[in-house]
């Protein structure tokens, strides 16, 4: 999806973030927003479930640990057969999560804390 007149910047995608921590969620927010994204923010995966067509978005960014845990959205986005990529962020995953989390149909992971330009490249390449 490339926006027109976007001059040197990246092209604008649809990102759901979903973070039950305010300080990190605000920072991803503000990171994908300045790199040109539409961003709509939840703290809990369930009202993220109820109010968005996912079916419409570019990328899931989620947390694991939250009251409905970010494992339970990807299971449920991909039972309703969307295939909208994820990047699971968490403080908590070895590797045997990492590949049951794959299993799940995440696309990528990324271990916090992170760096602007790990995550950002990371964003890109799962919307390209």
């Amino acid at each position: 999806m490339r926006a027109a007149g976007m001059s040197g910047r990246e092209s604008m995608a649809k990102i759901v973030v979903v973070e039950d921590e305010k300080s990190i969620c605000d920072v991803v927010v503000q990171m994908l927003r300045y790199a040109g994204h539409t961003v709509q923010a939840f703290e809990d995966a369930r009202p993220a479930l109820e109010a968005v067509d996912f079916s419409q978005t570019d990328l899931v960014v989620t947390d694991l640990e939250m009251p409905t845990s970010g494992e339970e959205l990807i299971q449920t986005l991909r039972s309703r057969g969307i295939q909208t990529p994820v990047l699971v962020m968490s403080g908590h995953m070895d590797e045997e999560r990492k590949r049951h989390l794959a299993s799940l149909g995440a696309q990528e992971t990324i271990d916090k804390p992170f760096g602007l330009p790990q995550f950002l490249a990371r964003v890109k390449a799962l919307i390209h």
